[in-house]
């Protein structure tokens, strides 16, 4: 495994993982065992928050989400390159200054979501079962929109998808521990 470094571009970590173990079990071996000076997020654990994304070999995943043995058969290789993501600038290792990046966000929200008034005038809004066909479709959107940013960056390199074509394979191949 490879880490990225500000100083001298790389540095090279052995490891022998065990065969179900996630990124980020991989990313605390290395604090533990290596070197206790390696900085890298994690939040939630479950792939929701973001705080633990890292592009490995080129690819910017979750390293919570990430098995081991799935970018192993995914990259077709035992040896990663983890460096931190380019959304922002870096920090430290592999940690980026989020806040840029939310700032961004900021910048472009009000041309995407507009803000709802409250019928209910309580700090609870209630949703119509109507209404949730629309947010599971505005999330496959979404969704979407992910894969198609990842298939522009990464022709060759989407997960799920063959060659790039964006036609989804009857099995998932991806290197993803699961889909949602």
């Amino acid at each position: 495994m490879t880490r990225k470094t500000k100083s001298d571009g790389c540095n090279n970590i052995k490891l022998r993982p065990a065969r179900i173990q996630r990124f980020t079990d991989v990313l605390r071996g290395i604090n533990r065992d290596q070197d206790p000076t390696l900085a890298w997020n994690s939040s939630c654990e479950h792939a929701q928050c973001g705080s633990c994304s890292v592009v490995i070999n080129d690819m910017p995943l979750l390293a919570c989400e990430l098995l081991v043995e799935n970018a192993v058969r995914f990259f077709g290789t035992t040896e990663f390159t983890i460096g931190p993501i380019n959304v922002a600038p870096v920090v430290r290792d592999l940690v980026v200054d989020f806040e840029v990046a939310y700032d961004r966000v900021h910048q472009i929200k009000p041309y995407i979501i507009q803000a709802a008034e409250n019928p209910e005038k309580r700090g609870q809004y209630r949703i119509a079962p109507t209404e949730l066909g629309k947010i599971r479709r505005g999330h496959a959107l979404y969704q979407l929109l992910l894969l198609c940013c990842r298939l522009y960056q990464h022709p060759q390199r989407v997960p799920g998808t063959q060659r790039g074509t964006g036609e989804r394979r009857a099995t998932d191949g991806s290197p993803r521990s699961g889909q949602r």
